[in-house]
């Protein structure tokens, strides 16, 4: 699984954002309260497995109760029992290199799902998948969430980051790949810098 887009509207210190990713590693790099932790939590939020998060009115940007918040990402790299027709494979988008999202994986676009996360004024969450160009949306259990491998490091990553007699933990597997993509948060917007 690999984040490809992350959109986010509304949520905590974050009015509007949209996160084109084309690296397998990331580096969030700011000053404190530049909305990096808002960043990670929006991504496990989005493809959490967890059927009920507790979401306050903070959540909102500005503590604006009028509008919902929106959190989609784009997930290529899917796992093969997820894109059977009986699951979620008609459901299958594409994303062109530039970020670009497409209704079909066709003419160069990888294979891709968009989900969203909706939450309304009264703190209850939607999980759906959506296609550009089609208001269709179809919900996402939190069983078929918890297929796409998402998991956040916590306090104890030497649990999650070990090599022990020549085997490396699935984590440490997948930060192999050499390319790196340092972010720059400031409080209104962000730069992407990437190198080697």
């Amino acid at each position: 699984m690999m984040l490809r887009l992350l959109k986010i509207e509304h949520f905590r210190g974050i009015e509007s954002a949209e996160w084109v990713i084309d690296r397998h590693l990331i580096g969030l790099v700011g000053a404190g309260d530049s909305t990096k932790t808002t960043l990670l939590d929006a991504i496990g939020l989005v493809l959490s497995a967890n059927h009920n998060p507790q979401f306050t009115d903070a959540d909102f940007f500005g503590l604006d109760l009028k509008k919902n918040i929106t959190i989609e990402a784009a997930i290529s790299g899917l796992p093969d029992n997820l894109v059977k027709e009986s699951q979620l494979g008609k459901d299958r988008s594409g994303i062109k290199p530039n970020g670009r999202l497409v209704h079909d994986p066709v003419d160069g676009a990888e294979e891709c799902l968009v989900i969203r996360l909706t939450i309304t004024p009264e703190l209850d969450p939607t999980w759906e998948i959506v296609r550009p160009g089609t208001e269709d949306a179809r919900h996402i259990s939190a069983s078929q969430r918890r297929q796409l491998g998402f998991f956040r490091l916590g306090e104890r990553p030497d649990y999650h980051l070990y090599r022990d007699q020549g085997r490396y933990s699935n984590v440490s597997k997948a930060l192999r790949p050499p390319s790196v993509t340092i972010v720059r948060y400031g409080l209104k917007r962000f730069k992407v810098e990437s190198g080697p």
